[in-house]
């Protein structure tokens, strides 16, 4: 009988504690091997999708920095602002804009015009002014319909939120200069333009010459959007590219050796500060610069995580360091984010390769 009773009591209080305790233990393991699984889940998620935007902005910028200058002139293809504590912005001519077999074969310029007056800026002054062209066309062949809403019919080879470079077409060292369009009225040629738009004006150097001949080249801008730190986003003409990208920087190679027989010579004299935007370079300024004799184009981007990886070094000893590209300033430590760093360093085929060419008015 006691026998019976004995088998039906169930487990003692020592079992079940020590029962208890290995479900414990398998139960821990296993939640932290699911959270590592997970981590690791976001890690390859965030890396991919890093890779992913570094093969798309290649592609991209691949083809639009070789083809800078392209039907417009030497002197119009580029221009910038060069930060060391903040993101560079780049503005590329809009090859887009252009339709190749509308000029003529012996006409390497496609060109407009500001008309005085109406215009109210004159390459002098940021701030917002109206550029008053004698047309919105180029080459004879509209690229984008402008209308709000659009109406099908395209009127214009210059977009609203994408950029506009101005530089002296008989002055080429006056430099550049280049602005945000942010309204385009077809009817008379009229664009609106923020000369101020990243905090500093852009302007043409000196005062006017005798000889003046502006010229307007549509452009495609890129910048950062800072105003979320936590998502940093690519713009690319008022829309967003890519987001994660942490940082823009560029420099360029300006083949500035004196005319003559032992220059421009087409190496990077660094005594001669022929890298500016480049570390331990003076920083770039597009007035004053003749980008005829620009030779490279070097862009960085810093890419980033989405979300800080526990794993990467400790609270205490964070990995992940913010990434110091041409002369950007060193900004912190660690923050246990993960970085990719894309580098094209390309020579636009059409700055720089037109030499006993001449230029000619379309």
């Amino acid at each position: 009988m006691r026998s019976a009773l004995r088998r039906r009591a169930g487990f003692s209080l020592p079992e079940l504690m020590i029962s208890l305790a290995i479900l414990g233990m398998v139960t821990v393991y296993l939640t932290d091997m699911l959270i590592r699984q997970s981590r690791a889940y976001d890690v390859v998620d965030q890396t991919t999708e890093v890779q992913q935007n570094v093969r798309v902005l290649a592609d991209l910028l691949d083809r639009e920095l070789r083809q800078a200058g392209a039907m417009v002139a030497e002197g119009g293809g580029f221009c910038g602002f060069d930060f060391t504590t903040a993101p560079d912005v780049v503005f590329l001519s809009d090859v887009g804009a252009l339709t190749m077999f509308q000029i003529a074969a012996n006409d390497f310029e496609a060109v407009v015009r500001p008309q005085y007056p109406p215009s109210t800026y004159d390459g002098q002054f940021g701030g917002v002014r109206t550029l008053v062209l004698d047309s919105l066309v180029l080459d004879g062949d509209p690229a984008y319909d402008v209308d709000v809403p659009p109406d099908g019919t395209r009127e214009s080879d210059f977009r609203i939120g994408a950029g506009v470079i101005v530089h002296d077409f008989n002055n080429p060292d006056r430099g550049t200069a280049c602005g945000l369009i942010t309204d385009i009225t077809a009817a008379n040629n009229t664009l609106t333009v923020n000369w101020d738009s990243f905090g500093t004006p852009s302007t043409l150097a000196g005062g006017a010459p005798l000889d003046e001949d502006l010229v307007a080249v549509p452009a495609n801008a890129y910048w950062i959007d800072t105003t979320d730190p936590n998502t940093p986003q690519l713009i690319r003409n008022g829309m967003l590219l890519a987001e994660d990208v942490e940082d823009l920087q560029f420099a360029v190679f300006l083949d500035s050796d004196p005319i003559g027989p032992l220059g421009p010579d087409g190496q990077v004299d660094l005594g001669l500060n022929e890298y500016p935007g480049a570390n331990a370079q003076p920083v770039y300024a597009s007035s004053g610069v003749d980008h005829q004799f620009m030779r490279e184009i070097r862009l960085n981007f810093v890419l980033r995580g989405r979300y800080p990886d526990p794993e990467f070094g400790t609270p205490a000893n964070p990995m992940g360091l913010f990434q110091t590209r041409e002369n950007r300033v060193w900004v912190g430590g660690g923050d246990q984010f993960r970085r990719r760093v894309y580098t094209a360093a390309i020579r636009p085929r059409n700055i720089g390769d037109r030499a006993g060419i001449p230029e000619e008015d379309s």
